[in-house]
């Protein structure tokens, strides 16, 4: 075992002077005190861990969102470039109706029953209405 550059042995010789030098009742409370320390660093690291990990990927969630609008982008541009008329000129969409004005008119109905349907409005004298040309079950 090799823990930083120090054997096994040399690690027994450090125990066995910590022993000799602080006594067997301050060494378990050094003990204990660096386990406390090493179980909150230990916290520390994870709680770090994951927030660096969620911000990895909130950037490649924003590289990704820069990929979608560089693709829109262009499929704006393919379009503009589609629309554009042989002398170089892009037609102007046509005005929007002025607000509160006159609506336009509707189209004459094709059918002459109505402009909705090409049936026959229901026989108001039917309990059915609507439903008196229905087959019975």
């Amino acid at each position: 075992m090799d823990f930083i550059g120090i054997g096994t042995w040399e690690l027994l010789v450090i125990g066995v002077l910590a022993l000799a030098v602080l006594g067997p009742k301050q060494l378990i409370q050094l003990a204990r005190k660096a386990g406390e320390l090493l179980r909150q660093f230990q916290l520390l690291w994870a709680g770090t861990s994951v927030k660096l990990r969620d911000e990895i990927k909130s950037i490649d969630d924003m590289k990704e969102v820069t990929g979608l609008a560089n693709e829109i982008r262009a499929v704006g541009k393919s379009m503009t470039e589609a629309l554009r008329s042989p002398d170089g000129h892009i037609p102007s969409p046509p005005a929007p109706a002025a607000p509160g004005g006159p609506l336009p008119a509707a189209p004459p109905p094709s059918s002459p029953y109505g402009a909705w349907t090409d049936a026959p409005p229901p026989d108001p004298s039917s309990p059915y209405g609507a439903w008196a040309d229905d087959p019975k079950p």
